[in-house]
């Protein structure tokens, strides 16, 4: 689910240029290279954190049947979810007031560093509001729709675990009754009834 959602948003923002677009459908402005960048990775942050809460019950994530979240997660949380949509918004393009494309693809030897500096800049760039509102309603959505699979299967696998459990009872109950043998005409009968 989270890998279908992944390569669906890449396929939306790198086609924020087209006019036929979902994009632009929104009414969004084109997205550079570095803000596509930046929405993938809040995506993957965000979805990835929301998954706990999804895997951690059976039921409705959110639901009120549902065991409430420790503190501990809901902190945890917290942090992470505004860390990486902090991050995401600001990104940082210098350490120590040098570049930091220029000053770490050097030790990359997969090209100079001034070619890919001036093919794509920095590898991600702030993303604007428009961009970190998209991806959390986003991914809210894929977060209901994983939940509601979730519960689905949960329910198919129920419905064969309860076919396998009668499944064998029945085999248990015909053993039980071939074992104990014809020894009346009562208690043949009650057999082949309870078979």
């Amino acid at each position: 689910m989270a890998l279908g959602s992944s390569l669906l948003l890449l396929h939306i923002l790198l086609g924020s240029h087209s006019p036929d677009g979902v994009w632009q459908r929104l009414g969004f402005s084109p997205l550079l290279y570095g803000q596509v960048a930046a929405g993938m990775y809040l995506k993957v942050s965000l979805s990835d954190f929301l998954t706990l809460f999804c895997a951690r019950t059976r039921g409705w994530a959110c639901g009120l049947k549902s065991a409430f979240p420790s503190w501990q997660l809901l902190l945890a949380a917290f942090i992470a979810l505004a860390s990486s949509t902090t991050l995401a918004a600001h990104w940082p393009h210098a350490l120590d007031g040098r570049p930091m494309s220029r000053e770490y693809l050097p030790k990359s030897n997969l090209q100079p560093a001034e070619a890919v500096y001036k093919i794509s800049g920095n590898r991600m760039d702030g993303a604007d509001a428009d961009l970190l509102v998209f991806t959390w309603l986003y991914c809210a959505l894929f977060f209901v729709v994983m939940d509601l699979t979730k519960l689905a299967l949960y329910r198919v696998l129920a419905v064969v675990d309860a076919r396998d459990e009668r499944r064998k009872a029945a085999a248990a109950l015909s053993a039980v009754v071939a074992s104990s043998g014809p020894t009346s005409g009562a208690t043949t009968e009650a057999g082949a009834a309870a078979s």
